[in-house]
């Protein structure tokens, strides 16, 4: 798979590439590590044997390789928009396929995944709709989609994200609080199962339904 960027999504490019020279660092994963482990927990009864896992803006590897210590028998596959980031996953992980890709770009076969994660970049992607099309797409009947979104309902958040939206990471994300993502992800066959909230995040778990008219 290769990756074909828009003028749009090249002016945020070259800020993640740097981003993705210090995003090991040990105070950035620490707050990683929580977010991490809480998605982790959410889906460890579905950590099972010979599944396939997509994580989806999987930056350096980090969240995937965590999975590979629990269960070494899983399918892992990770997707970045940074070439820095997937060039650095890849030399750290040798056991786990990596992509430079946007999200937009998927192309895997249908029903392919088991389980599907996006940890902190569901407001970066340029078109939410194609995205969860194309992974309706490609997980398998009653797969598994994780989303773990800041919580926009958070007071603190909110001033956050604001505050976030006058530098240029943030300068054209779109987030959406809980419900929204409910209903939107509800659009695509996509089931609520779990949600739970720490950390100023919302985490929520979706399973695909089978619907043969859809």
């Amino acid at each position: 798979m290769s990756s074909s960027q828009s003028p749009k999504s090249n002016s945020n490019l070259n800020l993640w590439n740097k981003y993705a020279n210090i995003w090991d660092f040990l105070l950035l994963q620490i707050f990683f590590h929580f977010l991490h482990q809480t998605s982790i927990n959410l889906l460890k009864e579905y950590l099972k044997d010979n599944i396939k896992i997509l994580d989806i803006g999987c930056a350096t590897g980090n969240f995937l390789f965590k999975i590979q210590k629990i269960n070494n028998n899983i399918e892992l596959y990770g997707i970045d928009f940074s070439p820095r980031m997937i060039a650095l996953a890849k030399n750290k992980f040798k056991n786990i396929k990596f992509y430079n890709l946007r999200a937009e770009e998927i192309d895997f076969p249908s029903d392919y995944f088991d389980i599907i994660t996006i940890i902190e970049t569901f407001h970066h992607l340029q078109n939410q709709n194609l995205v969860l099309e194309k992974i309706h797409r490609i997980l398998k009947p009653e797969g598994m989609l994780l989303i773990c979104e800041p919580d926009i309902n958070n007071k603190l958040i909110n001033l956050f994200i604001n505050f976030l939206k006058k530098s240029h990471i943030e300068k054209e994300s779109k987030f959406f609080n809980q419900q929204q993502i409910i209903e939107l992800a509800s659009s695509f066959q996509l089931k609520p199962i779990k949600t739970k909230k720490f950390l100023g995040n919302i985490f929520l778990l979706f399973q695909k339904i089978i619907n043969l008219n859809f």
